[in-house]
């Protein structure tokens, strides 16, 4: 008997050590949702006519006027998720253009999807904060409205990111907290303001400041002496995507960010402000531009972290699940890639190259920008173009100089998929 004991004793031990060992996995196990370029306009800062409509015709393919019902069907897929994610990480542009009541809006649509049990960290875009176009609309005009300073944009997020802060930095809104015992969160701004109460545009282009690189190196020696996971998230590009992007969507140092990034082996970094889902590397660093969530086709980007791998993988707002939940009769609600596509489609359209296009040179265009933005221009390349071999040659030819420039960014990611990448 007492050798039976001993037998019972002993398999409950490895019984125990065996689940204890998997506790202790899962708890290092992470699921972070990454948005960016919410880009939204509160609702009570614009009558519907033909002021805000124009906005967003002239948008470069922003969706405007659905960012409440966007969100809220962005709560309800966390809510619904298999695998709810442990983590909201929101890459900044929160507002359309740094108006302060869109802002207090937002602060509820975080408090709510925090109440769902996902933590929410935010950091700001070049448009969220001192933007001369803060700006209501009535049926005819626009309006300067009431701006967000650096100060208000910390107060409003304090509970998304700023008040569970480990470090942060002094010189811009940077910060750094512990996700968990064995993962870090590194959130940069990377944004160029203006002075307060100013009436300019934002500043496209981003830098991170001499100081704020000082601070980073510092505190990345601090934490990564231990064996820890680190996730940096920055409006801008880390590094250049591809040569028409030009200096305004990357970071203007970061030949010196990148440099940090590979001391401290941190391979992948996560922005936005292209409004394209876009995937680079340069060296050991590869940066993955999530689409804008206020663009087509509204994307979400998913990123798992275990011990064994890491993946990013691109998933698409399910706005038609949550209309349906609500039991909304709109159309462009229960048709909502369509609608986007219309949208995207008609902003493209009111630009200066495309005028003089006949049908099929257009439609052709049009294909190829959607399936750029939306990150799968290598599923539908070759179909397409043998689909429209004749137009493809005129987009080829000497009197399209610009449009070649384009044609040779699309020719270049045709062969590389933009939604998924495992690291």
């Amino acid at each position: 008997m007492r050798k039976v004991w001993k037998c019972l004793v002993f398999f409950l031990c490895i019984f125990f050590a065996m689940t204890g060992a998997q506790a202790s996995k899962a708890e290092s196990d992470l699921r972070l949702w990454v948005v960016t370029d919410i880009h939204h306009l509160s609702p009570s800062l614009y009558v519907e006519g033909p002021r805000i409509q124009k906005l967003q015709d002239t948008g470069a393919g922003l969706e405007i006027l659905y960012s409440n019902e966007r969100l809220e069907a962005l709560a309800y897929q966390i809510e619904q998720a298999e695998q709810q994610p442990n983590v909201l990480l929101v890459a900044g542009d929160l507002t359309l253009n740094g108006e302060y009541q869109s802002l207090v809006e937002l602060q509820k649509v975080f408090a709510k999807i925090e109440a769902l049990g996902t933590e929410v960290f935010v950091i700001p875009g070049n448009h969220d904060i001192n933007n001369g176009w803060a700006s209501s609309f009535t049926d005819s005009r626009a309006v300067r409205d009431k701006q967000i300073t650096p100060a208000e944009f910390q107060k409003l997020m304090n509970s998304f990111g700023y008040g569970e802060a480990t470090y942060q930095d002094d010189a811009s809104l940077s910060y750094i907290t512990q996700l968990i015992s064995d993962h870090w969160l590194v959130m940069l701004d990377s944004n160029i303001y203006h002075g307060e109460g100013n009436d300019q545009p934002p500043v496209s282009k981003g830098e991170l400041r001499d100081e704020t690189l000082i601070w980073l190196e510092d505190k990345l020696r601090t934490i990564t002496e231990a064996d820890v996971e680190v996730t940096v998230v920055l409006h801008h590009s880390s590094i250049p995507h591809f040569e028409l992007m030009g200096q305004n969507f990357v970071v203007g140092n970061h030949d010196r960010l990148k440099n940090i990034l590979e001391k401290y082996q941190i391979p992948v970094t996560l922005s936005g402000h292209m409004h394209a889902q876009h995937i680079a590397q340069e060296g050991q660093v590869t940066d993955i531009a999530t689409g804008a969530f206020a663009v087509q086709p509204s994307v979400i980007g998913e990123v798992v972290i275990d011990n064994n791998q890491k993946s990013y993988q691109q998933i698409k707002l399910d706005m038609v699940a949550w209309a349906k939940e609500t039991k909304t009769e709109d159309p462009n609600l229960l048709d909502y890639d369509t609608y986007l596509k219309q949208v995207f489609t008609k902003a493209n359209e009111k630009l200066d190259s495309n005028k003089d296009q006949n049908d099929e040179l257009r439609q052709l265009t049009q294909e190829l920008n959607l399936a750029f933005f939306a990150g799968n221009i290598s599923n539908i390349w070759e179909a397409t173009v043998s689909a429209y071999e004749d137009t493809f040659e005129k987009l080829i030819s000497p009197d399209t100089e610009s449009m070649n420039r384009y044609l040779q960014v699309l020719m270049d990611q045709a062969n590389y998929n933009h939604q998924e990448f495992t690291w």
